[in-house]
């Protein structure tokens, strides 16, 4: 796919090269050719840098050793904030390595505890298995018991009266042939 562009919207190698030397000179005091200008250019960088940090700007429009204090105000806020942020760097970074440390703790008290408990069960003995199967054969054992005289106590009771059906059957017997006789 071809892109078409207008003969004016190209730009020249000439008019980018102005754009930039009006740039570097604007932002840039190095390049500036008299030296009063050059001062007056450093000091309107940096009045701008300063109000972008939010320090009050130079009033440039003052004596020399007014915009002179200004800026020495200025620098000794400058100085303040830097030693705040490095501060705060160095207690975050306390912070972080503490952090670290106690989870570094953490992690090496877990693997411990994992390591005990695989070696636990490694280690159970043969006689730790026959024992929880002897228990669990003990109790088998005494349901079974109880179950086995549970049915034992109904079977004697059926006996029982099957015996009292027998013998009121025989005696019944005996009295019809009593009564036949």
């Amino acid at each position: 796919m071809k892109m078409s562009l207008d003969e004016d919207s190209i730009l020249t190698v000439e008019e980018v090269e102005k754009a930039l030397t009006e740039i570097e000179n604007k932002y840039s005091p190095v390049k500036c050719s008299k030296r009063k200008d050059c001062l007056e250019g450093t000091l309107t960088v940096l009045s701008k840098e300063f109000d972008s940090l939010g320090l009050s700007a130079i009033d440039l429009t003052q004596p020399i050793t007014k915009i002179f204090k200004q800026i020495v105000s200025s620098a000794r806020s400058l100085v303040q904030i830097h030693r705040r942020t490095i501060s705060q760097i160095k207690d975050v970074n306390i912070d972080n390595r503490y952090k670290d440390t106690k989870s570094l703790e953490l992690y090496v008290s877990i693997i411990i505890i994992v390591i005990i408990i695989i070696i636990k069960d490694s280690h159970s003995s043969k006689d730790d298995v026959a024992l929880k199967l002897l228990r669990k054969y003990k109790t088998n054992e005494e349901i079974y018991k109880s179950t086995i005289q549970t049915l034992q106590e109904n079977n004697k009771d059926l006996m029982n009266e099957i015996l009292d059906l027998k013998e009121e059957c025989s005696t019944a017997l005996c009295n019809s042939k009593k009564d036949c006789t």
